[in-house]
């Protein structure tokens, strides 16, 4: 019977040791993979950081001539345009700019009247969102806006909506 506890107690210290080494080997394996971990994430927040982000709000890249033209166009909001009947409100009505020409437009008030350059719906983002309704223009006033992408730029005058206009805006010579 003696042999039969001495088997026993071995076989629980072997089984003991063998459990003990399985614990040590997966416990050997947590430092490096906590390691790979950390190294990871690291990489992660320095792409992020110094890659995705300044790719994401680059934008478009607007060339130098475009953003300070030699020239500018003028459009004058004539004496009462707030008559209905006046067929000349915005004068010229529908110019033709050239970027990096005279793509800057310039609204000048002379009536006395208050009115507005206000973007139609469905006009580009930066247009609308500088054309809007804010901009009462007084006698002798103005509205500065640089266009920086060909298209049909679509306005009205938000209290006389009989007051239209389009710039026009096209590309450099040659484009």
């Amino acid at each position: 019977m003696l042999d039969f506890k001495k088997a026993y107690i071995m076989n629980g210290v072997r089984s003991n040791l063998m459990k003990q080494r399985g614990r040590n080997s997966a416990l050997s394996l947590a430092g490096p993979l906590t390691l790979v971990l950390i190294v990871a994430v690291g990489a992660t927040i320095v792409f992020y950081q110094f890659v995705y982000l300044p790719l994401a709000g680059a934008g478009e890249q607007i060339p130098e001539e475009f953003l300070s033209p030699p020239g500018s166009l003028q459009v004058l909001i004539v004496e009462g345009s707030i008559n209905i009947d006046q067929q000349e409100n915005f004068v010229p009505q529908e110019p033709t700019v050239t970027l990096g020409v005279d793509n800057s437009v310039v609204w000048l008030s002379q009536d006395s009247v208050l009115h507005t350059v206000t973007a139609d719906p469905g006009s580009p983002e930066d247009f609308a969102d500088a054309a809007s309704r804010s901009n009462f223009l007084d006698i002798d006033d103005t509205f500065t806006f640089l266009f920086t992408s060909p298209g049909e730029y679509k306005y009205h005058c938000e209290p006389h909506p009989w007051m239209r206009g389009t710039i026009i805006v096209v590309g450099p010579a040659g484009e």
